[in-house]
Order: C-alpha cells, then sequence, then structure tokens
C-alpha cells in the first residue's frame, strides 16, 4: 500500500509539473521578448549623444499612441503623442555621472525603425554629463506593465565598449568609465542565458523528452533492470550531444554566418519537441545520440534568436555569445539535476515507469501541436 501511495504521488507530481507549464504556455511565447535598447557614444566632454528603440506597441500600453482606438497606429498619431513621450521618457531614463544628474539638452526628431518584425520608435538623445567618474544609467520603463521587459545598452566610448541589461529585478547599471569591465558584460548575459533556458518552455520540454527516452529505452542488465551508472551515462550521452549541437548554431547564427527565417526556426523547434514525445510512446528512432545532435543544431539557431533580439555589441561579440551559452548550459545542467534523482527512483519500475514516462510524453506532444498550430499563424 506505501509502495502504491508514493508511486501515486510521483505521478501527480509529473503531471503537476508539466500541466503547469502547458498552461503558462497558453500565455507566453516562448521567445518573444519585450526588449527596448540604449545605443550611445559617449565623448572626453561628457556629452552622450545616441538613441532609444522602443517598441510602438509598449509604448501604446504606457501612453495611449491609439488616440481614435482603431487598434492601428499611424504616424500622425504618435506625432501628436511626442509631449507625451518626452513626459514618459523624463520618468523612464535617468542618467548622471559623478552622482550629479546629466542634463537632457534635447530630444531630436522621431523616426521609425523595425526589429525582428515589429515597429520601434527611434527616440534620439542628447545628454550633457560631467568630464569624470561613473556613469550610473537607471530605467523604469514599463516595468509596470511588463514584468519581463528589458533595456538593452551599448555605451561606446574612445576606449571601451559597455553592453549591459536592465531589467526589472535590476533596473540600475553603473559604468566604470576608465577601467571598463569585461567581467560585467559576461555575467550579464549568462545571467540572461539562465534566465532564458528556464523561460523557453520548449527547451524544457525537449530536454524533458530526452531525459524520459533515457530511462524507457535506456540499457538493461540481465535482470530487466536498468543500472544507475547506465542511466547517467546515457543522460550524459544525450545531453553532451544536445550541448554540442545548439552550441554550434548558436554561435553560427549570433555571427550571421547562418540565415534562416526565424518562424520557420520556431515551427522547427516545436516539430523536435514532437517528434521526440511521439517517439518515447512508439520508438521509431532509436539513435538517439545522432537524433538529439540534429535536433540540437534547431534549438541553437533558437537560442540565437533570443541572443540577437538582446543585442551585440561588435566589441562584445564573442564575449557575449560565450557567456549566453555558458548560461544556457548552467539553467540546463540545473534542470537535469532535478530531474536525475526521479529518474533514479523511476529506472528500476519498468512497466510502471514506461506507463508514466509515455503518458507524459503524451500530454508533452499535445503541448507541441499547440506550439506549431499557434507559430504558424504568425
Amino acid at each position: 500500500m506505501n509502495k502504491v501511495i508514493k508511486n501515486m504521488k510521483i505521478i501527480t507530481n509529473i503531471f503537476i509539473l508539466i500541466v503547469v507549464l502547458f498552461l503558462k504556455s497558453l500565455v507566453a511565447d516562448a521567445h518573444q521578448l519585450s526588449t527596448a535598447y540604449l545605443n550611445a557614444d559617449l565623448n572626453d566632454k561628457g556629452l552622450i549623444t545616441g538613441q532609444l528603440q522602443i517598441r510602438l506597441y509598449d509604448l501604446e500600453q504606457v501612453i495611449g499612441l491609439d488616440r481614435n482606438i482603431d487598434h492601428k497606429l499611424s504616424w500622425g498619431e504618435v506625432l501628436s503623442r511626442q509631449a507625451a513621450i518626452q513626459q514618459w521618457l523624463k520618468r523612464a531614463l535617468n542618467i548622471s555621472r559623478s552622482n550629479q544628474i546629466c542634463v537632457t539638452n534635447h530630444i531630436g526628431k522621431l523616426q521609425i525603425d523595425a526589429h525582428f518584425n515589429e515597429n520601434y520608435l527611434v527616440i534620439p538623445l542628447n545628454f550633457q554629463c560631467g568630464n569624470k567618474g561613473k556613469v550610473d544609467i537607471e530605467y523604469q520603463g514599463l516595468f509596470k506593465f511588463d514584468s519581463e521587459h528589458k533595456l538593452l545598452i551599448n555605451l561606446t566610448t574612445k576606449e571601451h565598449s559597455f553592453s549591459r541589461v536592465i531589467s526589472n529585478k535590476q533596473n540600475r547599471t553603473v559604468l566604470d568609465i576608465v577601467s571598463g569591465n569585461r567581467l560585467e558584460t559576461f555575467k550579464e548575459f549568462m545571467l540572461e542565458g539562465i534566465t532564458h533556458i528556464w523561460i523557453g518552455l520548449d527547451h524544457i520540454l525537449f530536454v524533458l523528452c530526452l531525459l524520459f527516452a533515457a530511462v524507457i529505452y535506456g540499457e538493461k542488465n540481465l535482470k530487466g533492470k536498468i543500472k544507475t551508472q547506465k542511466l547517467i551515462l546515457s543522460v550524459l550521452k544525450i545531453i553532451t550531444a544536445f550541448t554540442l549541437a545548439h552550441s554550434l548554431t548558436l554561435s553560427a547564427t549570433a555571427l550571421n554566418w547562418l540565415h534562416i527565417s526565424s518562424r520557420w526556426v520556431e515551427v522547427s523547434i516545436a516539430l523536435t519537441v514532437l517528434l521526440t514525445a511521439i517517439n518515447n510512446i512508439m520508438p521509431i528512432m532509436t539513435r538517439f545520440v545522432c537524433i538529439t545532435f540534429a535536433f540540437g543544431l534547431l534549438h541553437g539557431m533558437g537560442f540565437a534568436s533570443v541572443l540577437r533580439e538582446l543585442g551585440l555589441d561588435n566589441k562584445h561579440q564573442i564575449l557575449s555569445i560565450l557567456a549566453f551559452n555558458v548560461g544556457v548550459e548552467l539553467g540546463q545542467i540545473v534542470l537535469i539535476l532535478l530531474m536525475l534523482p526521479l529518474l533514479i527512483i523511476l529506472k528500476n519500475k519498468a512497466k510502471f515507469a514506461n506507463q508514466l514516462l509515455k503518458a507524459s510524453s503524451g500530454l508533452i506532444a499535445i503541448i507541441a501541436c499547440f506550439w506549431i498550430f499557434e507559430r504558424l499563424q504568425y
């Protein structure tokens, strides 16, 4: 009776986890970010010139650009709200140096640009700061409306280039103009990689399907039980193949060596989740390492699309890609470490484990079908 109760608890916990992920997927796109960009230069006299780029959709949420409420934005509607945009900017963005607020000389002529098939408002900026000391940038932005919103900063001086990410959790950054700090850039993009693997539900479910396969079809000894060492070795082989594959395409795509439509990459990633889940139920493909490597190439392109949304400064391209990749791996390792003890418990309950994990794979397959349909509508 105790064993039955324990088994039921395991079943309940796994299904709760997957159902929660499914419900979250209904209201969240796996990769679309609300991102603003601050690109600027700082000269020896303390003058900061550049531009802030923000999605028109985001700005509509804050100040209401759609005056006639027809769900379409005209350039005339944007220009009519220029005073409101200026007031919002004064509240949203503050720059100081050596504890003295930098004076905004003027906001230049508004323009429109596009990023990832979305319209962005380009706001020219001009701040006069002191000519010495660290630069302190504080951004309030849209955090009240979207807790996932981010500001990507690229500030260039004669000697250094700085790349930073401001988020709801950390809405302020301080830049040491004299010495620069590559370690901070590495840290910022590594944290973004960790964050992304944990909000990228398609990647999480793909890894779960791979881990399930290690139990369902793992190599067994003469008694029909999977040895713990064999299970761990099987998991390591599969995850290593996935890591090598997505690292290759993440780097190649982020460096613009590969050019593939992000829409079809996203559809293909959802398809890999579906095929892997179905394979757990009805095994067709048995060379899991090869399959994982092939599918991992597609997932790497998905990671790269996020990294490109975050923005890559020319001077820090390699460092940012490396840091983001390290973050993705760390996030993935945490997921594996959380799941591995459960897999070890299940590994010797052959019939029970197979039924449970195949049922879970079936639910994941349904989620993947929903994603494919949704992404084909873009």
